[in-house]
């Protein structure tokens, strides 16, 4: 293969691999801490959400670091990092070391926008969409199998074992990196005055540029409803789903949820977005995706209760098919909102937003299902609606943008 084919698929690998280590130990971290620590229940929601308050703070300085410093070097020591991470929680001996670790996970987990934007450094801007589409394809791909292999190692095997396990495959991967992948930015110290300066960008340049200042603030919005999905969900399940079913098949049914989004994702990120871009613009994606979205969540919302087998998978694929296009749409034209010095930096604030959107998700997702079960998923529909206007200005943005610079001018070839 060439170089930049095999540097692509490498990409994929590394995004797999941390996506489906992180899925395997999301739903065995809180039993796992709960058994092995006897912590509360608020200790433990402490515990998952502090990954994702140090991927907040984190996302932005890797994203920046990579464009001064080059992003193999950042690649490698973060993909190192996560797997240390891994191997903590498996030897844990104390809570604090298992936060330790928490942390040291969120933090490296910034290896997700090094290597996204590392896919837009060797792909060309009229393949980014789909290129990012590829790599959001790999995160569905870890998000089908690694909670099935989490839970299937832990029940056969101990609880250990998924953890130790995610930390070998990591730890398999830095030599992987090193010998298939390019640098692909010159280091800040070997640059001239007037480059240095455009490889930095300051949270006013961010905040006063009005289309990245509107993608932020959509990937925001729209992320509440992952934290809430991730707060709630079994609940919701339990309550409305799949009410009146035994346990075991209100565990399949949810599974089965989880499965149906996975598989999903996969599908319309390797296959659906890339046929959508060779006939649609990009903003046009993301306008479409939102309202995608918005339908999976009304009809999580109002389906009646016991009906979960039959709507709730609909609801999973709708949601799926949302998330595919409109997340790399958005991240796409983050990419064309500024200069290519700055890429890394603004892709670690698009993940910034996401995360800490999944902050306040997850802090009052339990408060609005106390008041009612249905109350999340309503809160996400009125979300999505008040960002039709912010996705129609980056649609009609996007078509100028697109038009401008000639993208909808696309070669034949392939990517990469």
């Amino acid at each position: 293969m060439s170089g930049h084919r095999r540097a692509y698929w490498t990409v994929l690998l590394i995004v797999f691999v941390q996506f489906s280590g992180t899925m395997m130990v999301v739903p065995i971290l809180p039993l796992y801490a709960k058994e092995r620590f006897a912590v509360s229940s608020t200790v433990i929601a402490f515990l998952i959400s502090i990954f994702f308050g140090a991927q907040f703070l984190a996302g932005p300085l890797l994203g920046r670091w990579s464009d001064r410093y080059g992003r193999l070097r950042v690649l490698l020591i973060s993909q190192f990092g996560t797997a240390v991470s891994f191997a903590l929680i498996a030897v844990a001996g104390s809570v604090e070391l298992l936060f330790f670790a928490r942390i040291l996970d969120g933090i490296t987990g910034g290896n997700l926008i090094v290597a996204q934007a590392y896919m837009t450094d060797i792909t060309p801007p009229n393949k980014h969409a789909e290129a990012l589409g590829k790599v959001w394809g790999a995160m569905g791909l870890g998000l089908v199998l690694g909670p099935l292999l989490g839970s299937t190692l832990a029940a056969f095997f101990g609880a250990t074992i998924p953890f130790l396990l995610a930390a070998l495959v990591a730890f398999l991967t830095v030599p992987v990196i090193h010998f298939t992948m390019a640098e692909t930015v010159l280091p800040s110290g070997k640059l001239d005055a007037a480059a240095q300066a455009r490889s930095k960008i300051s949270s006013g340049e961010v905040l006063r540029n009005l289309p990245l200042f509107f993608i932020l603030t959509v990937t925001f919005c729209t992320t509440i409803n992952l934290g809430l999905m991730l707060s709630t969900f079994a609940l919701y399940g339990e309550a409305v789903m799949f009410a009146g079913f035994p346990v075991a098949q209100i565990t399949l049914g949810i599974g089965v949820v989880y499965m149906s989004f996975g598989v999903g994702q996969v599908v319309t990120q390797w296959w659906i977005l890339p046929w959508l871009l060779r006939r649609t613009a990009v903003g046009r994606l993301a306008f479409g995706g939102l309202i995608g979205r918005g339908i999976g969540v009304m009809v999580m919302a109002t389906m009646r209760s016991g009906t979960g087998f039959l709507f709730a998978p609909i609801s999973g694929i709708f949601s799926a098919l949302g998330v595919g296009t409109m997340a790399p749409a958005l991240q796409a034209m983050a990419t064309r909102s500024e200069r290519d010095e700055v890429r890394g930096a603004i892709l670690g604030w698009v993940q910034s937003a996401g995360s800490l959107a999944t902050i306040f998700g997850t802090a009052f997702a339990g408060a609005l299902f106390d008041a009612h079960p249905r109350l999340p998923f309503y809160v996400s529909a009125v979300i999505f609606a008040a960002m039709l206007a912010p996705s129609y200005y980056l649609m009609r943005w996007s078509d100028r943008q697109e038009r401008k610079v000639g993208l909808r001018a696309r070669p034949a070839s392939s990517q990469a």
